[in-house]
């Protein structure tokens, strides 16, 4: 990348990539496409490079940053005063044309996307998914949510040392982001909805972007999300309330289960969810202005 960029300067007199000359900064995991679990397994791969540094940004492939997200993100973390804040939801859409793609400058007054709802699907043995990101007025301030976003999430370093990525679920996609809620939450971790765009996403399906579930799916795998399936009903509490398919692996359970410092039930609670409707409360109204309080935790 780094001679593709120099080339490139030569005959354009634009600057070299930032990265080029940091590459003791960079490290990287290859494997195979056939030794691939999903996005859990590959979370939980990368953050084994977790080393003391100060903060960790978890994002999805297919992403693009702004101009000084770094600044901006610690600077909101900061505004939060709560050194277990994660700041996280689903990034903005961007289009397809990379080659002349520039950053749009993130201003404190632009519109925020908040994940306000969600649902459990009984067809997919009653997993948790998100609704869609809404835009709503910007709140001013990171404010307080229930909802932990996958595509971007930023925290203190310690986040991963106390809630690890589990490797246990493998190939899974729905369930991730409520198993991670819950884990964050009742081990003492506030999600907050940001107030500044720092990355932006593809979504648009004409671009044909790699997805890992358009590999081939063997009965081998399907049975293994199965599995992955139980084992986060088992963790979230819930393992004895629904018909049961498959097998349960129950390894490591313990270190990567929910924690002590708020229980389960008083996050059903705050969340409003209805288990009779398989939803939750619209919390829109709630993010916008800022209504969700704190729940305090042993520890405070």
């Amino acid at each position: 990348m780094c001679l593709y960029t120099y080339f490139h300067y030569v005959y354009t007199e634009e600057p070299l990539h930032p990265l080029c000359g940091r590459s003791w900064q960079i490290r990287i995991d290859r494997i195979s496409y056939v030794d691939a679990k999903g996005p859990m397994y590959g979370r939980y791969r990368a953050e084994q490079f977790y080393s003391g540094e100060d903060y960790m940004l978890q994002i999805d492939a297919h992403t693009l940053f702004v101009t000084h997200w770094d600044n901006i993100v610690i600077d909101m973390m900061k505004r939060t005063q709560n050194p277990y804040a994660v700041l996280t939801t689903y990034p903005k859409a961007t289009g397809t044309d990379l080659l002349h793609w520039r950053a749009p400058i993130s201003v404190p007054d632009d519109g925020v996307v908040a994940i306000c709802q969600t649902k459990q699907l009984p067809s997919s043995h009653f997993m948790f998914k998100h609704e869609r990101g809404i835009f709503i007025i910007n709140p001013g301030k990171p404010v307080l949510t229930p909802f932990f976003a996958a595509g971007f999430s930023f925290s203190r370093g310690h986040r991963i040392l106390n809630v690890p990525a589990d490797p246990y679920l493998p190939y899974l996609f729905d369930g991730e982001e409520m198993l991670m809620s819950t884990r964050l939450w009742t081990h003492g971790y506030d999600l907050y909805l940001p107030d500044r765009d720092v990355i932006y996403h593809i979504y648009e399906s004409d671009y044909q972007r790699p997805l890992f579930w358009n590999d081939d799916w063997s009965t081998l795998k399907r049975k293994a999300v199965l599995t992955a399936q139980n084992r986060i009903n088992y963790i979230l509490q819930l393992y004895d309330r629904y018909p049961r398919y498959g097998k349960l692996d129950l390894r490591e359970i313990e270190k990567y289960s929910l924690g002590k410092q708020r229980n389960i039930t008083q996050y059903w609670n705050w969340l409003g969810f209805d288990f009779d409707k398989f939803e939750s409360l619209d919390h829109c109204d709630n993010l916008r202005l800022g209504k969700l309080q704190r729940i305090p935790t042993v520890s405070d």
